[in-house]
């Protein structure tokens, strides 16, 4: 950023450091140095690789999103919310939009749980949004091609927490006020005989997805965004204060990763300050290093060592990113992640209805009748049973219950539709409604226990068997539709 520093002259004495777990070691800044270059990072970064810190990224364990929140089904969610206050609540748009951001809006008064877990839909939508921006600019440095590391999501307090005696002993000052500030972006990269830093600090404009035109950015976000990357010029010149001016090359600069260079233009004055701040289309591939303006140069053996001095102190002992700073680690984890994350996508299946399903659902809701509801449905076929006294007697035959009968090959959607069906009569507070599967499912069967899981709340789910025994009826004749 410009601004001049004295190299710090550092103390090499050996201190002990308690590495947790009861395990003690001797160690000073070489060491710690020389500990760095046995690590797989290092191996990568001497072949001229870009090495990701954390290795994965599991943004969805920050917020304790499921492993199915994707951005496409937040944003379904979200505008089916929306609707739901405008129809249902009567809100106008604006009101809506108010509401969800957590404002207060007249019409709604004292809300439940139901309109707050909307909100609350709206602000994990702008969480992983942001997350989703910082990932985009932190695959950008790694495309860069130069060998160094990218740290993404850098917590002071996790960099200095283990061998904060080996920083002061050594004459490192990192200011004590700055260890619970959390930086999106540091990269370190060799180059010559030093290391260019790159700073960045990552802001994504709150937006809903149902917008029409892009939105300008407030000017808050950009003065939030130097006032972080003044504190990460601080807490870099600190931790690496033992490396000659001429050798440490920063800089620093603001991404709007989602954010045009015309909307941009439009809140940063073009002919100054745009060229730090990285827009939309400067993440398109070439283009990041011409709007950094970095020159790419092979970094000499002073290079790598200054590299390596970076690397040592950002996550060779502390307790940023642990378990993600190497492969063998990133490997392993996912291993344990595998089974949470496949038991979550078994237990949130989503059910997307074709147009025949979606019309047979609105008549069986709306009419519950089979002479008003009988029409060809394509491959699916709607169809009322024939009891053993006629269609006018069934319904004394069953206790006086209109029963509606699902009728398809396998795999045309009979269980889905039905469930549907249930679902819209629970929103309608249908106190009793029973679920009628196929006659030669027992009670017992795995398909009947995912039914009572599904919709016990809703009515008695039983079988077949049980339910025609239950009213005295000894046999029932389907209709087919080839008669």
């Amino acid at each position: 950023m410009g601004k001049q520093r004295e190299k710090k002259k550092v103390n090499l004495k050996m201190f002990k450091l308690s590495l947790g777990g009861g395990k003690v070691e001797k160690m000073n800044l070489d060491s710690l140095k020389q500990k760095f270059g046995k690590t797989e990072s290092w191996i990568e970064i001497l072949k001229g690789e870009t090495v990701p810190v954390p290795r994965e990224e599991y943004l969805k364990d920050l917020k304790k999103y499921r492993v199915t929140d994707t951005l496409e089904r937040m944003e379904f969610k979200l505008r089916k919310a929306y609707q739901e206050l405008i129809e249902t609540f009567q809100l106008s748009h604006e009101e809506a939009e108010k509401f969800l951001k957590g404002d207060k809006v007249e019409k709604m008064g004292e809300t439940g749980c139901k309109e707050d877990s909307m909100r609350k839909l709206y602000d994990n939508y702008k969480s992983y949004r942001a997350e989703k921006g910082e990932v985009l600019v932190k695959e950008a440095f790694l495309k860069l091609g130069l060998p160094g590391i990218v740290y993404r999501s850098v917590e002071v307090q996790k960099v200095i927490g283990n061998w904060r005696q080996l920083q002061e002993g050594s004459g490192l000052v990192i200011p004590r006020k700055k260890e619970n500030d959390e930086f999106d972006m540091i990269a370190i990269f060799g180059k010559g005989d030093g290391i260019l830093v790159l700073l960045c600090e990552v802001k994504v404009p709150s937006t809903f997805p149902w917008d029409k035109e892009e939105y300008e950015p407030n000017q808050k976000l950009f003065e939030k965004a130097w006032e972080q990357l003044s504190k990460s010029h601080n807490f870099i010149t600190g931790l690496l204060g033992d490396i000659p001016t001429g050798a440490l090359s920063i800089h620093a600069v603001s991404a709007f990763p989602m954010s045009t260079k015309v909307i941009l233009e439009k809140v940063v004055d073009p002919s100054c300050c745009l060229r730090y701040v990285i827009c939309k289309e400067d993440l398109a591939p070439g283009q990041l290093m011409s709007k950094l303006g970095i020159t790419p140069t092979k970094p000499s053996e002073e290079g790598f060592s200054h590299l390596q001095t970076g690397g040592s102190r950002l996550s060779c002992l502390g307790s940023l990113h642990l378990g993600q700073r190497e492969t063998s680690q990133a490997y392993h984890e996912n291993i344990k992640r595998l089974k949470k994350e496949r038991d979550q996508v078994d237990s949130d299946v989503w059910q997307l209805l074709d147009d025949h399903q979606k019309e047979a659902i609105e008549n069986m809701v709306n009419q519950m009748q089979l002479s008003s509801m009988e029409k060809d449905f394509g491959r699916l076929d709607l169809s009322m049973s024939e009891g053993a006294a006629g269609p006018a007697e069934k319904d004394d035959s069953l206790g006086g219950q209109n029963l509606t009968f699902l009728t398809g090959a396998a795999g045309t959607g009979k269980t889905m539709v039905g469930g549907e069906v249930v679902r819209r009569m629970k929103e309608k507070d249908t106190s009793a409604l029973v679920i009628i599967t196929n006659m030669f499912l027992t009670d017992t069967a795995p398909l009947m226990d995912d039914l009572r899981g599904k919709y016990s709340e809703v009515g008695e789910v039983v079988g077949m068997d049980t339910l025609l025994t239950r009213h005295g009826v000894d046999r029932q004749k389907y209709k087919t539709p080839s008669g």
